[in-house]
């Protein structure tokens, strides 16, 4: 007699198929949502550092003083930065004109309508301040006076349609009559308005910081226009001692190609950041250089 002992038998071609194909259809799900989460995560992440990009972009533009209209593009990492500035025609100052000829002087800006226009000069030993203005007959005029030593304290008083400008350390409250310390100049507009006007220009760095204490007993605003030039930047500490007082920011000598001539009170800046040719963030936000 002969007994067979059971072999232990391998794996069929069709057993092995049949085990891949169930290996397959259980695995298959499993890498699709693995490598589905990591897509996700990294466009996540992309997304992430677009916005963390397109939110330094647009503090550093509202940050800068000079204020490029127009579309402007740069790149950050694997990121394209498409940066667009525009005026927004509802805040342009209205006595500033759009024609860029007549903005191509060297020591003015626009036709911005004045009662007063402070020009500093070139710092000298003596640090001279040069006041132009236009008198109550529209009559251009004249006239130069030192800042105190060291304090570089500017007053300005609108007081019953007169501007008055004086260097007295003292506030707008007691005026100093000294005529080389003051120069009062009467309001070319409606006795029922009396808003005054004052520019205060300079295109030289000044230290210390110019103290300008601004003070206004009448009805309608008084009005500042700070212009300097986009290369240097004085530096100007305004105060209001009293009344509605309104300063504008940011305007600039106009230059030869007119790219730094800010016309408006706001901007709208609008960031898009992409990448490969797709778009991940887009923000925006608005510049004001009404203070």
């Amino acid at each position: 007699m002969f007994s067979f002992k059971n072999k232990k038998k391998g794996f069929t071609l069709v057993e092995v198929v049949v085990s891949v194909t169930i290996l397959a259809i259980i695995i298959s799900p499993v890498l699709s949502m693995v490598f589905t989460n990591v897509k996700i995560n990294k466009d996540a992440e992309d997304k992430q550092k677009a916005l963390y990009i397109a939110q330094q972009t647009i503090e550093r533009q509202k940050s800068d003083s000079n204020i490029k209209v127009g579309t402007t593009t740069s790149e950050a990492i694997d990121f394209k930065v498409q940066k667009t500035v525009t005026e927004l025609d509802n805040y342009k100052f209205p006595d500033v004109s759009q024609n860029s000829e007549n903005n191509n002087k060297p020591k003015t800006f626009a036709d911005i309508k004045y009662d007063v226009k402070i020009d500093i000069n070139p710092a000298t030993e003596e640090n001279p301040i040069k006041v132009t203005y236009y008198n109550e007959h529209g009559e251009k005029c004249n006239s130069e006076f030192k800042l105190i030593e060291s304090s570089n304290v500017l007053n300005i008083t609108n007081y019953d349609g007169y501007i008055i400008v004086n260097v007295n350390k003292d506030s707008n409250a007691d005026v100093d009559k000294d005529p080389n310390k003051v120069i009062c100049q009467k309001i070319n507009s409606t006795e029922d308005k009396k808003t005054g006007s004052v520019i205060i220009q300079s295109n030289i760095d000044i230290q210390p910081k110019i103290e300008i204490h601004g003070f206004n007993n009448c009805e309608k605003d008084l009005i500042f226009y700070v212009v300097t030039s986009k290369e240097q930047k004085p530096s100007y500490s305004l105060i209001n001692d009293g009344g509605k007082i309104k300063s504008y920011y940011n305007i600039f000598f106009a230059d030869s190609e007119h790219k730094y001539k800010n016309n408006s009170r706001v901007y709208r800046v609008d960031v898009e950041v992409s990448k490969s040719g797709k778009s991940l963030q887009k923000i925006t936000a608005f510049k004001t250089v009404l203070e």
